[in-house]
């Protein structure tokens, strides 16, 4: 049980400011944890998907980020007209909320909206998971999923999305014209 650690944790929310990075919360967490659980919480914060772990938390998020990305996968096809099997990679624990959310965040008006829905689920199966282990590792597991996703969205913005944009059409304007000449 982590009940010092997780109590010393400032509440983070998917729309707000972030009081903790994730390097201060690796930091918080490094004296505490098992090898395999450091092993875990890095793997949860860098967004790896991996079905060989056997913590029931990071069991159930895993198969349920590779569900959530299957859905999304038939969307995609569905719309271009292709074939979706190549694609998919099989999963356990089937979560019909994922199917339903991914089905509604396609009927967004605008992608950042549609990217928002589907990180809204990712967080609330992360909560979801959490199930009574609210001062084990299920908790710092989860805290870890929502921080990431919040770090993301607090990283992006106008000045970065105009970085971007250029940057692409700069590429893509270079390759055009290294294919004219």
């Amino acid at each position: 049980m982590f009940y010092a650690l997780i109590a010393s944790l400032p509440h983070i929310e998917l729309d707000k400011e972030l009081p903790i990075t994730v390097e201060a919360f690796r930091d918080a967490c490094g004296d505490h944890l098992s090898k395999s659980q450091w092993r875990l919480l890095n793997s949860l914060l860098d967004g790896e998907v991996s079905c060989e772990i056997t913590h029931p938390f990071a069991n159930r998020w895993f198969h349920a980020e590779i569900q959530l990305k299957n859905a999304v996968a038939r969307q995609r096809a569905q719309i271009r007209g292709v074939d979706v099997k190549p694609f998919l990679r099989s999963h356990d624990h089937f979560i019909g909320l994922i199917e339903t959310r991914v089905q509604e965040a396609f009927n967004a008006e605008d992608p950042a909206e549609l990217e928002s829905l589907l990180d809204h689920t990712r967080w609330e199966l992360a909560e979801d998971f959490i199930g009574e282990d609210t001062y084990g590792f299920a908790k710092l597991a989860a805290y870890a999923v929502q921080l990431r996703i919040a770090t993301r969205w607090n990283r992006l913005n106008d000045e970065t999305g105009r970085i971007n944009l250029e940057k692409t059409i700069t590429h893509n304007t270079e390759s055009e014209a290294a294919a004219v000449n």
